[in-house]
């Protein structure tokens, strides 16, 4: 018998969920950001980041690696940790059917 519309297994609830509160996680840095709370904001940038290098979630990754990559560089001054976080990001493969391309091939 299949399950009903809507109902997933155990695994893949837990799964959306880490994605979830890796998300959340981003967005409350960047209201501690707002706030000028920046060990804070860090913190809940990083925690959210590694969830989501946990459970491979590579779009969110790469969008909150984006945003702790800034944060670094504009808030702490800390330029290697945050170019090369930067760089990860845009080096991201978020198609996966196009990974090993390049944009010049591709457009």
């Amino acid at each position: 018998m299949l399950a009903p519309t809507g109902a997933t297994c155990s695994s893949c609830r837990r799964f959306s969920h880490l994605c979830n509160e890796g998300a959340a996680l981003s967005i409350l840095g960047q209201i501690a950001q707002d706030r000028g709370q920046l060990d804070e904001a860090e913190g809940y940038y990083r925690l959210g980041l590694s969830i989501l290098q946990d459970v491979q979630d590579m779009l969110n990754y790469a969008i909150i690696a984006l945003d702790l990559g800034t944060f670094l560089i504009q808030q702490r001054g800390a330029f290697d940790e945050g170019c090369a976080l930067v760089h990860e990001a845009i080096r991201v493969p978020l198609i996966p059917q196009l990974s090993g391309t390049t944009l010049g091939s591709f457009w």
